[in-house]
């Protein structure tokens, strides 16, 4: 499949994600739905609840309004990133609300999931263009004298594996 297939597919998988409800909750009224674009707009209140994952939306849109500029690696490792902050999601206990009540989450619903579904596309679409630096690479030598391709090949394998280690780490400390 074409990158910038997977590119329009992670787009439009994001975009559907805003109308789709996000996480189910219960309160004294019985069971409620948050859809996804009200987490997007209020979602970054979890951090209280060290919950994480609102944070995936700004890297991820960063990202990928400049995929077409941006270092093919660093786009990779700014999505393994937004990756890993959207499954922090699954720390989430409560809804943090204003006046203090804090109901219960029951579950994720399908809009997380599509969202997350994005988000794994947005990955693969940056390992597809990482992989194909390599055609590039002879030019940016030459225009910049640095080898920046040489340099993230040495440094962003053992950069991934710390920001993995860190994401189980924090999720085996907050479950």
């Amino acid at each position: 499949m074409d990158k910038n297939k997977i590119l329009f597919l992670a787009l439009a998988l994001y975009c559907i994600s805003m109308a789709l409800p996000g996480v189910v909750y219960t309160d004294y009224s019985g069971s409620h739905s948050i859809l996804g674009i009200f987490i997007l707009v209020f979602g970054w209140i979890a951090f209280t609840d060290w919950v994480f994952a609102w944070f995936a939306n700004p890297l991820f849109l960063l990202a990928v309004f400049r995929s077409r500029i941006e270092r093919p690696g660093m786009l990779l490792v700014v999505s393994i990133i937004a990756f890993c902050l959207g499954l922090s999601a699954y720390t989430l206990r409560v809804i943090p609300d204003i006046d203090g009540t804090e109901p219960p989450v029951d579950h994720l619903a399908i809009g997380y999931y599509v969202w997350m579904t994005s988000l794994g596309l947005f990955v693969l679409y940056g390992f597809l263009r990482y992989n194909s630096r390599e055609k590039n690479s002879e030019i940016a030598v030459q225009a910049t004298g640095v080898d920046y391709p040489a340099l993230l090949e040495r440094y962003a394998q053992p950069l991934i594996g710390l920001i993995i280690m860190l994401a189980m780490l924090a999720y085996v400390l907050l479950k």
